[in-house]
């Protein structure tokens, strides 16, 4: 059973594709996955591409970003890609008509060059105030800056190296991590003045502390894409006045512009 399946995974008992862990990991943390719908329950054998629409039926229930629903559906493809290599089953019933329903995607709010100044200025009063000017900065992604680590800044040479991405998980409560999603996605970025000034900021403020991540929020827990949601609403909505939706990928599509 799918049940008994991620036990095993979990639990490392079975000498499956490491690759295999971190799909199960990922699927289970990005998809509200109802245990009462019966999908638990059959056997990996039994799963037909009808099953595997209705799994995704429910996603659509609760998640209407299409790149979100995108995703789920590669990952579940290729959770039984990996148990077809390892002689689970034969056949992926994930197949061309499992699919879901696209929306045309709203065109993506930036700041302007003036919204720009004027959300800086309001950062100075946010606990999320540096990881949000860094995003404009350098154009990372929320879970690539979560990840960076000390080991990967490279202040002599004013650049950062990014080789991971963390991401909260909703079953451990957990942030954890996973490599990026392309190898593109492995990169060395140049820093701006205003991103160095942040991280030798940072690096005073964490003097004598030997944490392993750059960034931390207030009570010194890990940055979480939810709680920087939250903070980045309340800048851009309350304070400056912008009704359209602006996420943290927001702002990086602001230092694309």
């Amino acid at each position: 059973s799918y049940e008994e399946f991620n036990s095993k995974i979990f639990n490392v008992e079975n000498p499956l594709d490491s690759h295999f862990v971190d799909y199960i990991i990922s699927y289970t943390a990005h998809t509200p996955f109802q245990k009462d719908k019966g999908t638990c329950n059959m056997l990996l054998t039994e799963v037909k591409p009808m099953n595997c629409q209705a799994v995704l039926n429910d996603c659509m229930d609760h998640n209407d970003a299409s790149g979100s629903m995108a995703k789920i559906r590669s990952i579940m493809k290729e959770m039984f890609n990996s148990a077809i290599e390892n002689g689970m089953i034969n056949l992926n019933p994930v197949t061309g008509s499992v699919k879901y329903k696209q929306e045309k995607p709203a065109e993506r709010r930036v700041f302007s060059k003036e919204e720009q100044k004027v959300f800086k200025e309001l950062c100075k009063d946010s606990v999320y105030g540096d990881v949000f000017i860094f995003i404009l900065n350098t154009g990372v992604r929320i879970g690539e800056l979560s990840a960076l680590r000390w080991a990967n800044v490279d202040l002599e040479n004013k650049s950062i190296y990014i080789d991971s991405t963390a991401f909260y998980n909703n079953t451990t409560k957990e942030v954890e991590e996973n490599s990026p999603k392309s190898f593109a996605a492995y990169r060395t970025i140049p820093l701006t003045e205003e991103a160095f000034d942040i991280l030798q900021k940072i690096k005073k403020e964490q003097r004598g502390k030997k944490l392993p991540y750059v960034f931390y929020n207030s009570n010194s827990s890990r940055v979480i894409e939810k709680d920087a949601n939250k903070a980045l609403k309340r800048i851009v909505k309350l304070k400056m006045g912008i009704e359209e939706r602006f996420t943290p990928h927001s702002l990086r599509h602001t230092f694309a512009t």
